[in-house]
C-alpha cells in the first residue's frame, strides 16, 4: 500500500526545513567568527596598567603618605576632611567590578573630582602632565 501523498509532502518538506535549518546555523556561526575576529578590546592596555602606574596610585597616594601640605594644596583638603569627605559620599559613587574590568575607586573618584574643582580644567588636562616652556628671552 502506498503511502497517501500529502505524507510524502511532509517528509520532503520536513527534509528541507531540516536542510534550511541547519544551513541557517552554520550562517550564524561564521558571523559570529568574523565579528569576534573584528572586536575590540573593551579597555587599552594603558588604562589596564592604571592600578600600578596610574597617577593616583603614585602622585596622589605619596602626598598622602609623605607631604600634607602638598596634599591639601593639591585637593583644597586636608587628609582627615578627605577620609571624612569619603566615607560620606562613598556609597553613592562607589561602582562594581565586571568581569571586563576593574571600576574606578571611590577615591579615586573623589580625587578626580577635587581636583577639578580646585582648577576648573577638565579631565584631559589632568590626564597628561605637560612640561614647562622655557622662555628663550
Amino acid at each position: 500500500m502506498a503511502a497517501p501523498t500529502e505524507w510524502r509532502r511532509t517528509d520532503s518538506s520536513s527534509e528541507d526545513d531540516e536542510i534550511s535549518l541547519l544551513l541557517l546555523l552554520l550562517l550564524r556561526r561564521r558571523r559570529r567568527r568574523l565579528r569576534a575576529a573584528c572586536r575590540r578590546r573593551w579597555t587599552r592596555s594603558w588604562v589596564m596598567r592604571r592600578q600600578s602606574q596610574g597617577a593616583y596610585c603614585n602622585l596622589i597616594q605619596e602626598l598622602n603618605a609623605e607631604d600634607p601640605d602638598k596634599f591639601r594644596q593639591y585637593h583644597r583638603l586636608d587628609k582627615q576632611s578627605f577620609q571624612d569627605v569619603l566615607e560620606m559620599v562613598s556609597p553613592f559613587i562607589t561602582k562594581q567590578d565586571t568581569t571586563m574590568r576593574c571600576s574606578i575607586t571611590a577615591s579615586e573618584r573623589l580625587a578626580v573630582t577635587l581636583r577639578f574643582l580646585a582648577t576648573g580644567k577638565g579631565r584631559t588636562s589632568n590626564l597628561i602632565i605637560k612640561p614647562k616652556k622655557k622662555k628663550l628671552f
